[in-house]
């Protein structure tokens, strides 16, 4: 009753387009859970980066600091220098999150101690730790 001549019937037409819906949808669903998997991921892997360099920093200035000091105190003297590029490009990737570091340190044994940085982006956080010792 509906079909043409040697063409497509309506019903046909109708189930194709049911169809492409249906697989444009799936993949507009992929490419938003993609998009939220990267936006984690990379966030996550940029603050690892941070925390990592601050560790770094840390061991620095700590190497070049005054000896002749106990090194509790050496330890408590250090102002890290911020790792400012790493902080911009952060925020410049992801500008809709809200970012936070913190460094601190905790004693471990008389003579060494653990240095902690946490990383904060929005609900999520990452902790890195790293023991020091007096040589």
């Amino acid at each position: 009753m509906f079909k043409s001549q040697g063409g497509f019937s309506l019903i046909e037409v109708l189930i194709a387009l049911v169809v492409l819906g249906i697989i444009v949808s799936g993949l507009l669903d992929f490419w938003a859970i993609n998009d939220r998997l990267v936006e984690r991921t990379g966030a996550r892997l940029q603050a690892l980066s941070l925390a990592k360099m601050s560790i770094e920093s840390f061991k620095a200035e700590l190497i070049e600091s005054d000896r002749s000091k106990p090194f509790v105190k050496r330890l408590q003297q250090i102002k890290l220098k911020e790792v400012e590029e790493e902080e911009r490009n952060f925020k410049k990737w992801y500008p809709q999150l809200t970012f936070k570091r913190e460094i601190t340190f905790e004693e471990n044994d008389a003579s060494s101690y653990w240095v902690i940085v946490k990383v904060a982006w929005d609900n999520r956080n990452l902790e890195l730790r790293r023991l020091f010792a007096e040589r």
